[in-house]
């Protein structure tokens, strides 16, 4: 969970594990105990069915955005 909450320092926890809980079971017991593990019918989606889900004006807007931040960060 520590390397999920540092690539997300702006999400709780809490926000974190909801979402892992759609695509992943938490493993309590066991040998592998404690780590979060896909569930076997969830599939991850293809580039191209990324590609589909995102407008070139949707990409485009976000790094607008991830450059402006940046350059408050600097100021």
């Amino acid at each position: 969970m520590d390397d999920i909450k540092k690539a997300f320092p702006s999400h709780s926890e809490s926000s974190i594990r909801k979402r892992l809980k759609l695509c992943a079971d938490f493993k309590r017991t066991g040998m592998d105990s404690n780590w979060w593990v896909i569930k076997p019918d969830f599939r991850l989606p293809t580039e191209e069915e990324i590609r589909a889900m995102v407008s070139p004006e949707q990409c485009c807007a976000y790094f607008s955005m991830i450059a402006a931040e940046q350059r408050l960060k600097v100021s």
